[in-house]
């Protein structure tokens, strides 16, 4: 399913719709009828009940100027009791002389927009290195790939592991390679970087450069994520 915001113009992207499509593609092929399809068909619903994602998916529009700041506010999804990740992944072209990051915190005001005052935690790229940062500034962890002077399309996802209870109990980020990142002098996990806690995002892009950035975020249930391609 797919809606835009009626304030940002934002696509969004439901995801935990795919056990269904499966099902229907397999009554369409006819394979219902079998008993070991039956059998496959109704594990994977049943799985697929435990095993939902949701999610959403945010692009910036190009900037009417060159070297103008570029930014969209989105609304994630809420918490649920039964989610046991919440993921993050940008995607954009990187250069030495721009920057690409996305900010999540909660919407105190609810007017659908992250301010800074309203921000708990930013990652990203600041020419030539990923980063990520305290809401207030005080805390940041960088990591610089060895070919930072090199502009080339990069990815940065994260990977936060939770608890029943939605406590954050595991951390990490990897690049478009799934190659892990090691941010200089960043150890456990920032009591910072709560995504329970998180209602919005903003994805923000400043530079000459070219960006052609994109963010999509996503809360997994139950600690299972199936891809049927």
């Amino acid at each position: 399913m797919r809606k835009k915001s009626d304030r940002f113009n934002i696509p969004f992207h439901q995801t935990s719709g795919i056990y269904y499509d499966f099902l229907m593609k397999l009554r369409k092929l006819h394979l219902m009828t079998n008993t070991k399809a039956a059998v496959l068909a109704l594990f994977v619903c049943c799985l697929g009940s435990f095993a939902r994602a949701d999610g959403v998916a945010v692009t910036n529009q190009p900037p009417p100027y060159a070297g103008w700041e570029s930014s969209q506010d989105v609304l994630l999804p809420p918490h649920q009791a039964e989610t046991r990740f919440f993921k993050a992944e940008i995607t954009f072209t990187a250069t030495a002389s721009n920057n690409v990051q996305v900010a999540f915190g909660s919407d105190a005001d609810k007017d659908a927009k992250l301010p800074a005052e309203e921000t708990a935690a930013t990652l990203g790229w600041d020419r030539g290195e990923w980063f990520i940062l305290s809401g207030n500034l005080l805390q940041k962890y960088t990591c610089i790939p060895q070919d930072a002077a090199t502009a080339t399309n990069r990815t940065l996802r994260m990977s936060v592991r939770l608890s029943a209870d939605g406590t954050p109990i595991g951390l990490s980020f990897k690049d478009g390679n799934g190659s892990p990142l090691a941010f200089s002098g960043l150890e456990g996990i920032p009591s910072w970087i709560s995504p329970k806690q998180w209602d919005t995002a903003a994805l923000t892009a400043r530079g000459w450069d070219a960006r052609d950035e994109q963010a999509a975020f996503s809360f997994v249930l139950d600690g299972t994520h199936i891809i049927l391609r």
